[in-house]
């Protein structure tokens, strides 16, 4: 049987920190370009809810700081420690600015619901190995909130896309 690998929930906390902080930047910057009074408030309100994430993340790393490293399967602690060496997310951050600031709204919306769909991803798995019940609730709440920035930015994509609707 495999031996059980240390893993620290403040490295993993750490870096969705980061994540959320680049999406309230992404949204932010987003939102100056438009001229759309309604898209604008849309980004804003984003921008607000990846803040919200971010602060609850970083309770999260200062109570797993105060904890025990959580022993894991080592197939689960290499793929976190992949995500955290590779810095899975990291490779958007040029490219969420040149979006945001382009002015292209159809653009910013794919590459926000690009990046909204591998954080529910990440935070899925995140979830999973986690034992902590209050962060497993944290974690159920933030990925039902990232699945709704999905579909607003959805919505919003369709408008772009699609302005008119063809009624039958």
């Amino acid at each position: 049987m495999a031996e059980k690998r240390k893993f620290m929930l403040t490295e993993v906390g750490e870096m969705a920190v980061q994540m959320e902080l680049n999406g309230v930047d992404f949204y932010k910057k987003a939102a100056r370009t438009t001229k759309n009074n309604d898209t604008q408030m849309m980004l804003v309100e984003l921008a607000g809810m990846e803040l919200a994430h971010a602060n609850s993340w970083r309770a999260v790393v200062k109570q797993a700081a105060e904890a025990a490293p959580a022993t894991v399967d080592p197939e689960v602690a290499d793929l976190f420690h992949a995500w955290l060496d590779t810095e899975v997310f990291a490779h958007h951050g040029e490219e969420m600015a040149r979006i945001a600031e382009s002015g292209n709204l159809a653009d910013v919306c794919r590459k926000a619901i690009q990046v909204e769909k591998e954080t529910v991803s990440f935070y899925t798995g995140i979830r999973d190995v986690v034992t902590d019940e209050h962060i497993r609730e944290m974690l159920d709440q933030i990925v039902h909130e990232e699945l709704q920035h999905v579909v607003k930015l959805s919505k919003a994509l369709r408008s772009l896309t699609y302005p008119f609707e063809i009624e039958e």
